[in-house]
C-alpha cells in the first residue's frame, strides 16, 4: 500500500470527502456561518487547535474570524467563509519540522471540499511543484483525466499554476482543482473535490455547485496575499 504524506493526504483526503458527500453522507460536525455567533466559531476553533499535539505552537485564532499559521502568517478564516460553509479541521504535518507545514480543511457550500497546505520549500518554484502533484494524482487514481481550467493571476503575487481532473464514478465524476504559489520560500498548494452535477439535478444544486467551484478556484489567492503580508511586517 502506498504510503500518503504531504499534498497527497490532503488530495486523498478531499476525494473521499467528496465521494461521501456523492452518496449523500454528511461529512462535517462543525458549525458554519449560518449563525452569527462568532463566539461559537472561535470557540470551536480553539477546540480543533487543542486537540492537535503541539497546535498551540503552529496556530492561533487572529482576531474574531481567522486561525493563523504562526510561522509562516498564512490566514484560515472560519467566520468569513462562504454561507453554509466551515473550516473542518486543522492538520500538522508530521513529517517535517514542527510548524514547517499545516493544512486547514473546509467544507463550502456542503459541496465542494478543500484543503489548502502552506509548507515551507525554500528554493523551489510553483511549476515544479504542480507538475509533483499533477503527478501524485494521476498515479493515485485510476482512469482520472487531466481537463483544461483557467488560470489564476494576481500582481501582489508570483505565478499561480492550477491544473484540473476528472475522476469517472458511476455515482458521479469527481472534479478536482489543484493550484500552489510561492510566497518568500513558502509553498501554498490547495486541493478541492466535488461532485459534478448534471442536467437530473435540481437547478439549486447545479448553481450551488458551480458557484462553489468557483469560490474554491479562487480560494489559494487570499490565503497566498495572507502569507506575503505577514513577511512584509
Amino acid at each position: 500500500m502506498k504510503i500518503l504524506r504531504g499534498r497527497m493526504v490532503a488530495i486523498a483526503a478531499a476525494m473521499a470527502l467528496a465521494s461521501c458527500a456523492a452518496n449523500g453522507q454528511s461529512t462535517s460536525g462543525a458549525p458554519t456561518n449560518n449563525s452569527k455567533n462568532e463566539t461559537s466559531a472561535a470557540a470551536f476553533a480553539q477546540a480543533m487547535i487543542d486537540k492537535i499535539e503541539n497546535g498551540n505552537l503552529v496556530f492561533e485564532i487572529s482576531g474574531k474570524d481567522s486561525v493563523r499559521h504562526i510561522q509562516s502568517g498564512m490566514i484560515c478564516s472560519f467566520a468569513k467563509a462562504p454561507p453554509r460553509s466551515a473550516l473542518t479541521r486543522l492538520e500538522i504535518s508530521r513529517d517535517m519540522p514542527i510548524g514547517d507545514g499545516v493544512s486547514c480543511y473546509y467544507k463550502i457550500l456542503d459541496i465542494v471540499n478543500l484543503a489548502i497546505e502552506v509548507s515551507r520549500k525554500p528554493g523551489q518554484d510553483s511549476a515544479k511543484i504542480i507538475a509533483d502533484m499533477k503527478k501524485d494524482i494521476l498515479e493515485s487514481y485510476t482512469g482520472i483525466k487531466p481537463v483544461e481550467y483557467q488560470s489564476l493571476n494576481n500582481n501582489r503575487l508570483g505565478p499561480v499554476e492550477v491544473a484540473a481532473f476528472i475522476l469517472p464514478r458511476d455515482d458521479g465524476d469527481i472534479k478536482t482543482i489543484l493550484s500552489t504559489t510561492m510566497v518568500g520560500g513558502w509553498s501554498i498548494e490547495v486541493v478541492a473535490a466535488f461532485r459534478l452535477a448534471d442536467s437530473a439535478d435540481p437547478p439549486e444544486l447545479i448553481m450551488a455547485q458551480r458557484m462553489g467551484e468557483t469560490i474554491a478556484a479562487l480560494w489559494i489567492l487570499p490565503a497566498a496575499v495572507s502569507v506575503l503580508e505577514a513577511s512584509q511586517h
